[in-house]
């Protein structure tokens, strides 16, 4: 699955991204397989997934003690009605434990819905962090579980 990521997107002009989007899917064939996923930094209006019905959006991108923020995307209302599972969160800086990351991928995935999530332990995406197996078993685990439920995750 071919995947671009359009970093500092913005929420302004829509157009631009619409044909930016639609050149990205037709390079790589229209198959539905490719992903574009947009990272406006900001708040995402519902009328960018509507217009962009096939891309994915970053959400969240902060501090693991953001999450619950009121203006985060799990406590902000602009985003109630978006769908959750095309948007991303990006969680970085992480010292938790284990634990904490396992209800972290768990929270996300099970109960905000969400189909991307990548937690690190770094400030900055040029350094590989150092939670890499951990995470990628806690990611494991979850989607393994919600697997196993079917009933439970309708997007499954």
């Amino acid at each position: 699955m071919p995947r671009i990521t359009l970093g500092e997107s913005s929420t302004n002009g829509i157009a631009y991204y619409l044909q930016l989007s639609a050149f990205v899917h037709k390079a790589f064939g229209n198959s539905g397989s490719e992903l574009v996923i947009h990272n406006p930094g900001g708040t995402t209006p519902q009328s960018f997934f509507d217009a962009l019905p096939r891309d994915c959006f970053v959400t969240f991108e902060n501090f693991a003690s953001q999450m619950w923020a009121p203006s985060s995307i799990f406590k902000n209302p602009a985003y109630a009605g978006t769908p959750r599972q095309r948007q991303a969160a990006i969680i970085h800086d992480f010292g938790g434990s284990t634990t904490d990351l396992v209800n972290i991928t768990d929270t996300v995935g099970e109960i905000e819905d969400m189909k991307y999530v990548f937690v690190t332990t770094q400030s900055d995406y040029n350094t590989f962090p150092t939670n890499w197996q951990t995470f990628a078993a806690a990611v494991h685990g979850t989607n393994a579980f919600m697997a196993e439920h079917p009933g439970w995750y309708p997007r499954i």
